[in-house]
């Protein structure tokens, strides 16, 4: 009996809160329209520019759907696609990382 009246009083605030999330999601989601990498002012190197809202993003769909909470369409559809970014993103980084090593070792005379 205790847990059905604990469940009574948590699940109208768990509803709360994913419907607060669920309003964050078309933001993050159109965090993908941004450049995916960036070219820092100063220094001229190089940044991939993932954001961190879709990278929480996908972190949270993925424990929804691992507990069996729905989450909106939007979520979802970008969720479906996590394995192309995470292959993309891991790909750029390492592209990324031997660039801007090629640029901090090159000598003043090789620029």
């Amino acid at each position: 009996r205790l847990q059905a009246a604990v469940d009574a009083h948590l699940l109208p605030f768990e509803d709360e809160l994913v419907g607060a999330w669920a309003a964050e999601v078309v933001p993050a989601r159109d965090k993908l329209k941004l450049r995916i990498l960036r070219r820092h002012e100063r220094t001229g190197l190089i940044k991939v520019n993932f954001d961190s809202a879709l990278v929480r993003l996908l972190r949270e769909v993925r424990y929804f759907l691992l507990i069996g909470r729905e989450v909106p369409e939007e979520a979802e559809e970008v969720y479906r696609k996590s394995d192309v970014y995470r292959v993309w993103v891991g790909d750029l980084e390492e592209i990324v990382r031997k660039y801007n090593r090629v640029l901090t070792e090159l000598l003043p005379v090789e620029e």
